[in-house]
């Protein structure tokens, strides 16, 4: 009996429960190698539970004309979700279809049989059965897979313009974003890689460095021990580490992996943490591009945002603002442009336009109140204020030339800066009198999406500061851009922003929302062709 027909056999109809960091222990397929790093164990990360269980309550019989693609990182794990939705298929006596590096195996009541696509049985499937593909070297799936009205084609890729491709047009296929691995989960996959306590110790020891260098990346993470090492890793993923030393390399790094965006605006980003290289430039492999799930990089592309030049990030925004709610780059870049035109650092020929204080309540979404009818402009220094890096709150100074953004990046913070002014009412006061202190404590807010929500972290910072400076009153300024004129778009980031209840518990404050002009795409992408340094 061959592996895969053991494979079957064990799994047909078999009930037992497959939970959350379970490890699978399965025959050795030794024509198979996506499992030699694993001595043919699987395991079974939480995001494979739900991924599954996703994929099969959104389809229905009528829903097999569609498809599935299945996004995310190379690396993260794509290709082993295939063999676990494989297993559930069995489990419930379901058949399915596995196509693997450039084999085809079907799965049935009946046994294992590998077919030839050339003489693909297409009259003898009458009910509908999921095809699980692995897109090898980042090709599409094969005609026949997609052709067929009971066939629901799964397709695991890396590839940024997949869901953009004919066929995922024409079956409306739906796509779906793989999330790296927990750090607990990374644990116990390290354990799967050692085969003896004393190399278990080893890569734990050498665990910290590989998850600051690669990020949540399982593959790359593996291949990082086994090199103990970084510099092999280095030249592997990267080819080599672009370095983000100074601004003009930031504009060059954000510029060359979006050469596809001259071409087609409309191709977008990972939603993952990752700007990616467009895999028709990428020579069609799946594993050629820049991204920021690595800490290391995504701390130096951090670093010099804020030193970025202004007409610099708004030329950068334009490859992204089409859809600049799903790639980091976009967000980061509408935060240094927000922050620029708040701090008076900006060329701009128009003043910011007016304040919307919004209402709120806790437990609910804020929203624009009509009832409040009066519209207030930020009130400045008059100075321009200076960008300045802050790890606690003890390097937070009550002042109004500064604007205080946290030195470690991270992506989940509530606010993005904070810094010192007075009160937007006009006659706070008084009709000709100045306060000589400032009055409020902004926490800024830069959003780009319209489901943003928002985290507890964060709060302990700014309820520390109000400890020191109780006379300060908090105003929490949510940033967004100003849609262009006509766009009546019900994607609008201002109307489902939440407050936290740690935040509104804590430090109750008012809300105020500020629109940013982010400028012209044709101008700002007409500068990048005409700049010297790119």
């Amino acid at each position: 009996m061959t592996p895969l027909q053991q494979f079957h056999e064990y799994w047909w109809g078999n009930r037992d429960v497959l939970g959350a960091n379970t490890v699978i222990h399965l025959p050795a397929f030794s024509d198979l190698h996506i499992f030699a790093f694993t001595r043919s164990r699987l395991f079974v990360p939480g995001e494979y539970i739900y991924l599954f269980e996703r994929i099969q309550r959104s389809q229905t019989e009528s829903d097999y004309t569609r498809g599935i693609i299945l996004d995310g990182h190379s690396g993260i794990g794509k290709s082993m979700f295939l063999f676990y939705a494989l297993i559930r298929c069995l489990q419930e006596s379901q058949e399915a279809i596995l196509y693997f590096f450039c084999r085809t195996i079907m799965f049935s009541k009946d046994g294992v049989k590998e077919i030839n696509l050339n003489n693909f049985p297409y009259h003898s499937i009458h009910s509908p059965i999921w095809c699980l593909i692995d897109s090898y070297c980042g090709e599409h799936p094969p005609p026949q897979f997609i052709s067929h009205q009971y066939i629901l084609p799964i397709l695991a890729s890396s590839r940024s313009d997949e869901s953009y491709s004919s066929w995922a047009k024409r079956r409306s296929a739906s796509r779906l974003v793989m999330n790296p691995w927990s750090d607990e989960e990374i644990s116990i996959g390290v354990e799967l890689f050692s085969c003896d306590q004393a190399m278990l110790v080893l890569y734990q020891s050498l665990l910290p460095k590989a998850l600051n260098f690669c990020g949540p990346i399982i593959l790359d993470i593996h291949s990082c021990l086994l090199s103990q090492g970084l510099t092999t890793i280095t030249d592997h993923i990267y080819g080599p580490h672009p370095r983000v030393s100074s601004p003009a390399s930031l504009v060059r790094l954000l510029t060359a992996f979006h050469p596809s965006t001259w071409d087609n605006f409309y191709t977008p980003c990972s939603a993952a943490l990752m700007l990616r290289r467009a895999a028709a430039t990428a020579g069609g492999s799946d594993k050629v591009y820049l991204d920021f799930r690595s800490p290391r990089l995504a701390q130096e592309v951090w670093d010099q945002l804020i030193h970025l030049g202004y007409e610099d990030a708004l030329a950068c925004f334009s490859l992204f603002r089409y859809d600049p709610s799903k790639t980091v780059a976009g967000q980061w870049l509408f935060q240094a442009i927000a922050c620029k035109q708040v701090c008076q650092q900006a060329t701009q020929s128009k003043p910011l336009a007016p304040l919307q204080e919004m209402s709120l309540a806790e437990g609910t979404r804020t929203f624009i109140d009509s009832k409040i009818r009066d519209h207030h402009c930020l009130s400045t220094s008059g100075a321009k204020r200076t960008p300045v890096f802050y790890s606690s709150a003890a390097e937070i100074l009550c002042n109004t030339t500064s604007f205080y953004i946290p030195r470690k990046v991270t992506k989940d913070f509530l606010f993005n800066g904070v810094f010192f002014g007075y009160d937007p009412l006009p006659d706070f006061s008084g009709p000709t009198r100045v306060a000589s202190d400032p009055t409020v404590l902004y926490i800024l807010l830069t959003t780009t999406e319209a489901e943003n929500g928002g985290s507890e972290r964060g709060v302990d910072i700014i309820c520390e500061i109000l400890r020191h400076h109780p006379d300060l009153v908090p105003i929490y300024l949510l940033v967004v851009p100003l849609p262009p004129e006509g766009d009546a778009s019900l994607n609008d980031p201002k109307s489902s922003w939440t407050m936290p209840q740690g935040w509104f518990q804590k430090c109750p404050g008012r809300v105020f929302c500020q629109s940013i002009e982010i400028g012209s795409v044709k101008n700002s992408i007409s500068r990048l062709w005409k700049n010297p340094y790119l």
